[in-house]
């Protein structure tokens, strides 16, 4: 039975409304600390802030930009062979700390040094336990994808086509917000972001953040998250479309490089 007042909207109003309700769940869930896969901490600069003394709108975009980037030209390159070992070794207590956060879409298997598969004790996300001594197989090396961004030597180069942010609460200088970055689709040659920046919780005392999280981030689960809200200030989207750079045209993925960005592809 539909409600009185529902009979006097003209039809289109009511289909409308619906748009505008799922638009509505949409962004709330865009919201969510939860929604998101990677992490990385933004020192803000004092520069950023304009004369209303926040960070001005346009500067956002720089901040999604360099997450975005962060997860696409970083590699697996610093993690070293100890020349004492050619096995992968794990901190018990790193070990612990994986299982305790599981998070299926994120996990890996260990390899050995020679690319072979070794019978897994258990999987666990390479961002979250540290490595030392050993590295993953190539074939395994897929938390970052490792893009080449020289125009004269990469096979593959991403033009930005599409851009948007939206901005619920400000924030400024000095703080230190957490963007967060997920896929939301890997086509043939495009791919689609969804992005967000968290503020730092008000506390007396700034988050505790080293050079370490600046340069490497972290994955979802990690325990310098409680430092922030869970509910995004800034929500955004991205769309990469992939090009060969001598012909400028779209390019199909390569499947490692898929891999990698499907890796931050929500459950949901």
């Amino acid at each position: 039975m539909i409600p009185q007042a529902w009979r006097l909207l003209p039809r289109n109003a009511t289909h409308s409304l619906s748009t505008l309700s799922t638009k509505q769940r949409a962004e709330d869930h865009n919201r969510q600390l939860e929604a998101y896969g990677y992490f990385l901490p933004i020192q803000t600069r004092w520069q950023d802030n304009d004369q209303y003394g926040h960070v001005n709108n346009a500067v956002y975009y720089s901040y999604f930009d360099t997450i975005i980037n962060h997860y696409l030209i970083r590699t697996l390159e610093t993690v070293q062979k100890s020349p004492r070992s050619s096995s992968i070794s794990i901190k018990s207590t790193q070990v612990e700390w994986a299982a305790k956060h599981s998070l299926s879409h994120f996990w890996r298997t260990v390899f050995d040094l020679k690319g072979q598969v070794c019978t897994p004790v258990m999987k666990f996300s390479p961002l979250h336990v540290g490595l030392e001594g050993g590295v993953l197989s190539a074939k395994e090396a897929y938390l970052y994808c490792g893009l080449k961004t020289s125009l004269l030597t990469s096979p593959l180069v991403g033009f930005m086509v599409a851009n948007q942010c939206k901005y619920h609460t400000p924030i400024g200088f000095p703080q230190i917000p957490v963007a967060a970055l997920a896929v939301e689709k890997v086509g043939r040659s495009s791919v689609c972001y969804q992005l967000a920046l968290f503020p730092p919780k008000p506390t007396k005392e700034p988050p505790s953040v080293d050079h370490r999280d600046l340069t490497d981030g972290f994955f979802l689960g990690h325990p310098k998250l409680a430092q922030f809200d869970t509910l995004a200030c800034t929500t955004g989207s991205s769309v990469h479309v992939f090009v060969n750079p001598a012909t400028r045209k779209p390019e199909s993925l390569p499947e490692d490089f898929r891999n990698s960005l499907q890796k931050l592809m929500s459950p949901a």
